[in-house]
């Protein structure tokens, strides 16, 4: 799905912040830790990430040389 010409940029970012903001708040009360609770909170985190990094890329994409390079440095 491609973002509308007509909206801004910062609206796009706007679920992005909703989500991170929800999942701070529950990363910083007690809360009792389940095997459950272990894999899907960095599944989630990992998934919101990639979403991220997609919807920019639509946005601004950059040439195949920097992402082949970004990919290599964040292998090392």
């Amino acid at each position: 799905m491609q973002p509308s010409p007509n909206v801004p940029w910062w609206l796009q970012l706007l679920p992005l912040v909703v989500v991170a903001a929800i999942l701070i708040f529950r990363f910083i009360r007690p809360q009792r830790i389940s095997v459950t609770r272990m894999w899907i909170q960095p599944i989630v985190l990992v998934l919101l990430t990639g979403w991220a990094i997609y919807t920019t890329e639509t946005l601004n994409p950059a040439p195949g040389w920097e992402i082949a390079a970004a990919l290599v440095a964040g292998a090392i």
